[in-house]
C-alpha cells in the first residue's frame, strides 16, 4: 500500500534548488506507471509542501503543511446558535415494508448499494408532494426530535441542485450523521462529503454536506479528544488536497486524523467498503495518510 510518509523521507534529505524545490525518484512509479523511476520524476516545492509525480501523477502534500491554521478551530463556539429550522415538506419513512410502495425510492437505494438495514437505521424517508417532492430525506441526526435538527434531501430523479437541506440549517456546524461522535465506538470516523457516501459506509462516516468547513472540523476535534476515536478524511477523488489540507489542520491541533486519497473519479460511495474501511483502519493504526490510487 502506497503511504506518503516515503516521500517526507526522501524529500527531507533531497537537495534544495535555487527555486525552492527537490526533486526525488518517485517511489510510486513501480506500482501507478508499471516500471520504478530513475529520472527523479517527482517534484516536491518545500515552500508550499504540495508535490506531484510527472511520471504517474502521483500528488500529494508534505507532513507539517496545512492551510487553516489549527487556532481558529479554537475559536469556534461550543454551541451552535440556536435556529428555527424548516420541516419536510412530505416524509414516507423507507423500510422494507415500503418497498413496493415507494419502488422508485427504494429502486434509487438499490442502485447505490444501500441495504435495508441502513435505511432504517438512518431513519430514511421519502417525500412524495411539496417542495421535496422526488427526494429521499436524510434526517441529520437520530433523535426523536430530528425535525427539528434538520435533514438534507436528495433527489432520485436528476433534480438540480442535487441536494436540498432544511431551510435555517446551520450548515458550517452540521454533520450529517452527526450523532456518531458521540456513539461510544473507538473505531475511526470516516469523514465524508455527502449523505450518500455516508449511508454507503453507515454507521461509521459523518458527511459535511460539502467540503468540511472550520467550524465542522472543530466540532470533530472536541468530539475526537473526549472519545480518543482518530478520524480519517475520505473526501472524493477530485478533493484529495482538500482531504489532505484538512487532515493536516486537525493533526496541527493535536487530533489523531489522516486522509486516504481516492483515484480520480472515484467517490467513497462507489469505492469497495471493505477495502476503504481496511485503508481507514491502516492510516489510523499506522499513523499515516494513504494514497488509493
Amino acid at each position: 500500500m502506497i503511504t506518503w510518509d516515503r516521500v517526507d523521507e526522501l524529500v527531507t534529505h533531497a537537495r534544495v534548488t535555487g527555486s525552492g524545490y527537490s526533486r526525488v525518484n518517485c517511489p510510486a512509479c513501480w506500482e501507478r506507471h508499471g516500471s520504478p523511476d530513475h529520472k527523479a520524476s517527482l517534484s516536491a516545492n518545500r515552500e508550499t509542501g504540495w508535490w506531484k509525480c510527472h511520471r504517474c501523477d502521483w500528488r500529494g502534500r508534505l507532513a507539517g503543511f496545512h492551510d487553516d491554521p489549527a487556532d481558529r478551530l479554537a475559536l469556534v463556539p461550543d454551541d451552535p446558535p440556536v435556529i428555527e429550522v424548516e420541516e419536510p415538506s412530505d416524509y414516507w419513512p423507507l423500510g422494507p415494508e415500503s418497498r413496493w410502495v415507494l419502488r422508485r425510492a427504494t429502486a434509487y437505494l438499490d442502485t447505490r448499494g444501500i441495504p435495508e438495514s441502513t435505511w432504517t437505521a438512518a431513519r430514511l424517508g421519502y417525500a412524495r408532494t411539496g417542495r421535496h417532492q422526488g427526494r429521499i430525506i436524510l434526517p441529520m441526526e437520530d433523535a426523536d426530535d430530528w425535525r427539528t435538527l434538520g435533514f438534507a434531501a436528495r433527489t432520485i430523479r436528476g433534480d438540480v441542485p442535487k441536494y436540498l437541506t432544511a431551510l435555517g440549517l446551520d450548515r458550517s456546524w452540521s454533520l450529517y450523521n452527526g450523532d456518531q461522535l458521540t456513539s461510544g465506538s473507538l473505531d475511526p470516523i470516516l469523514g465524508v462529503e455527502g449523505p450518500i457516501s455516508a449511508l454507503r459506509h453507515w454507521p461509521r462516516a459523518v458527511a459535511y454536506l460539502g467540503k468540511p468547513t472550520t467550524g465542522q472540523l472543530a466540532r470533530l476535534a472536541r468530539a475526537s479528544r473526549v472519545s480518543g476515536r482518530p478520524i480519517v478524511q475520505v473526501l472524493d477523488g477530485d478533493a484529495w488536497r482538500a482531504g489532505l489540507a484538512s487532515a493536516q489542520t486537525l493533526r496541527a491541533a493535536g487530533v489523531a486524523c489522516w486522509a486516504l486519497a481516492l483515484p480520480a473519479g472515484q467517490d467513497p460511495d462507489t469505492h469497495d467498503p471493505v477495502e476503504l474501511w481496511d485503508a481507514a483502519l491502516y492510516a489510523a493504526q499506522e499513523g499515516t495518510d494513504v494514497d488509493l490510487g
